[in-house]
């Protein structure tokens, strides 16, 4: 789908993630890209199942790429590392989660802009596509997914961009007609939003376990499903 150089950083991150067997969907820039946009992104995004055991497969692929919290660049150049490691726990009520990794940046965004179910609620218009500048293929959002994300965030940068990025999918014949709600099965929807129980001895209040994450609010600002 896209002419862009080939990515080796973007390729072993995907790489990685497949190899945990990681339930993930392909969202922001190098979503947008692998639909027929040739802009630059800088970061990989992705948006997990909230399942329990995805989230254990999510955490050690990440211990495997030596992720580490990305919140203050000066101060820590190669990212904050998790305290105590990560495992399921660290994703337990965040919106978003930007992290850093020898490969390059990857942020793992739980709830995207326009799609509270997350994956769920991405995953019936998704196809397993090329994610650009790799030779992987993967479930990457729909085009038309991908606009309306952008239309909820509602910046000033998404709405600069919504022409150009609309007239890049149409061109490559990426952007389908949207269908009617689609109809997931109850019993999957109630799962895959369930709380994840408190880690083991912590109880309800313990503090996130994500120290420097922006709260709920910034990080959906920041999270559109392209971005």
């Amino acid at each position: 789908m896209s002419d862009l150089e080939h990515d080796p950083g973007r390729q072993q991150i995907i790489e990685v993630l497949q190899r945990h067997e990681v339930q993930f969907i392909v969202i922001g820039g190098a979503a947008s890209q692998s639909r027929g946009w040739d802009g630059q992104t800088a970061d990989v995004d992705v948006t997990p199942s909230r399942a329990m055991d995805n989230l254990t497969r999510l955490a050690a692929a990440l211990t495997e790429l030596d992720a580490c919290f990305r919140v203050d660049e000066e101060r820590y150049p190669h990212g904050f590392p998790p305290p105590g490691g990560l495992d399921a726990y660290s994703f337990r009520s965040q919106v978003s989660v930007a992290l850093t990794t020898e490969h390059g940046h990857l942020d793992v965004c739980l709830i995207p802009d326009g799609f509270p179910g997350g994956y769920e609620d991405l995953l019936p218009r998704a196809e397993v596509v090329p994610v650009a500048q790799t030779t992987r293929s993967a479930n990457v959002a729909d085009a038309g997914d991908i606009l309306l994300s952008k239309e909820t965030a509602d910046r000033q940068k998404d709405r600069d961009m919504l022409p150009a990025l609309r007239a890049a999918f149409e061109k490559a014949g990426t952007l389908k007609p949207r269908p009617g709600p689609a109809v997931i099965a109850a019993r999957d929807i109630a799962a895959a939003r369930q709380p994840l129980p408190p880690r083991p001895g912590s109880g309800p209040t313990a503090p996130s376990p994500c120290p420097g994450t922006p709260g709920p609010q910034a990080a959906r600002r920041d999270h559109d499903v392209d971005r």
